[in-house]
């Protein structure tokens, strides 16, 4: 198993940007991955949902919709919590993974957002099981409250916690 750096925060405290920054500083080659950006109404500007992207290539997928602007804009999908969540985007993040895994020069995998889904055995957990048994190292957008049940549910034992500080805090 590879090690696992936890980039951690609280909802909105900046874990995915923490994520983007370590990949634009390393070497593109060397580190690639998939996080989740928000989705804002064209006309509105109100939040609605979730993309899934890969870093190196900016391809995405929507990953969920809130469920008051669901309108059955998927195929195959579930619910959970405020969101309905496409089964498309986590076929799509493992694909991402697989790929990844095989590229050699690829070194080090970005997975945001690892949590209460994961945990259950859902959402990025398969993909999330293949990248920390690939022996590469391993990046995740991670909220405090989750780290323990993926710790244990994955039987984490080489991780760093690296907490999102935000300024003025």
């Amino acid at each position: 198993m590879g090690k696992v750096n936890m980039i951690t925060g609280d909802i909105n405290n900046g874990k995915t940007t923490k994520l983007i920054e370590i990949f634009e500083d390393k070497n593109t080659n060397e580190i690639d991955g998939i996080v989740s950006v928000k989705v804002f109404d064209e006309r509105t500007g109100e939040f609605i949902g979730y993309n899934l992207q890969k870093l190196s290539d900016n391809s995405k997928v929507t990953l969920c919709i809130l469920k008051e602007k669901y309108h059955d804009n998927f195929d195959n999908f579930f619910e959970f919590g405020r969101f309905i969540f496409s089964e498309k985007a986590f076929e799509f993040a493992e694909s991402v993974i697989k790929e990844l895994i095989k590229e050699k020069e690829v070194i080090s995998i970005i997975i945001d957002e690892i949590g209460e889904l994961e945990a259950q055995g859902k959402g990025f957990a398969n993909a999330f099981e293949m990248a920390i048994s690939s022996n590469k190292e391993v990046y995740i957008g991670i909220n405090p409250k989750n780290i323990v049940k993926i710790v244990n549910k994955f039987r984490i034992t080489n991780y760093t916690i690296i907490p999102i500080v935000k300024a003025g805090k």
